[in-house]
């Protein structure tokens, strides 16, 4: 416990781009385990800071930036430790997080059942967290979707559309359910960011998967002849923030497997005539 991040942390405009970095913000000794607790939670930290560049943009509601965290399961037990997004964001990047999955549905659920829940229960959401950890920090605001499943299950006509969308440990090639997400996400032209456990992972979607579900969302959506979405080129690399390496099975080959091993993003503009839609 002595351990843990405590006192006020050196804020911006110091970055933190490594465990060392992150070690030195905090005040904890560069061979302490505890920042490991913290690989989901800098994972984000990395995808807004270093893959959307979000100190440099203004968010959508010209308020706050609204990032969707998909296929959260057990990310959801450590959720308090969110709040450390605010010590490591700068003042002016105010973030809503709003959890999507099943798992967080069904917590929703439990919580409407339970007065006495910690959870501040909405209409269609549950609100876990608003506040603003230390003076000079960003603004950490964590709310979970009640309604939908899938973020391909909401209607952007009557929710807001995020300005980002992330997912820890995604297993984008082995869930089916992904298919509907991607595409969306692609013909929104909304950027995102997965973590996957391997190399592997990241590169069956880039170069397996991805073309296939591009081209079935093609015939599906768009009329033969007319405009249709190409094939993006997603990047892939290594997660400074990942966690601990295991040896697992995968595709009958034994592969390394980290946590928020890798990240497979898309930040970059689709070629399309027409204005994104979404769907």
């Amino acid at each position: 416990a002595e351990e843990m991040p405590s006192g006020d942390p050196v804020l911006w405009p110091e970055t933190v781009d490594s465990w060392t970095d992150y070690a030195e913000r905090r005040n904890l000794a560069p061979t302490s385990m505890a920042p490991l607790l913290f690989s989901s939670v800098l994972t984000i930290y990395e995808m807004l800071h270093q893959e959307f560049k979000i100190h440099t943009l203004t968010p959508r509601n010209d308020e706050y930036f609204l990032v969707y965290v998909l296929g959260a399961e057990r990310e959801l037990n450590s959720s308090l430790l969110l709040e450390e997004l605010g010590c490591v964001l700068p003042q002016h990047v105010d973030v809503e997080l709003r959890f999507v999955s099943p798992a967080t549905k069904q917590l929703c659920q439990i919580s409407k059942e339970h007065p006495n829940s910690v959870l501040q229960t909405g209409d269609n959401y549950c609100c876990w967290m608003d506040k603003r950890p230390h003076a000079e920090g960003a603004r950490i605001r964590v709310s979970f979707d009640a309604d939908h499943d899938f973020f391909h299950d909401v209607n952007h006509q009557h929710h807001p559309v995020p300005d980002f969308v992330v997912g820890l440990n995604a297993g984008l090639a082995s869930d089916p359910e992904w298919v509907h997400t991607l595409t969306k996400l692609l013909a929104s032209q909304i950027p995102f960011s997965f973590s996957e456990p391997s190399k592997h992972n990241a590169r069956l979607v880039q170069n397996l998967h991805l073309p296939d579900w591009i081209r079935d969302f093609n015939d599906n959506y768009f009329p033969q002849g007319c405009p249709s979405i190409k094939l993006p080129k997603l990047q892939i690399r290594l997660n400074p923030f990942h966690g601990i390496v295991n040896q697992g099975h995968q595709t009958g080959i034994m592969t390394p497997n980290v946590s928020n091993g890798y990240l497979l993003t898309w930040n970059e503009p689709l070629q399309l005539s027409s204005s994104p839609f979404y769907v």
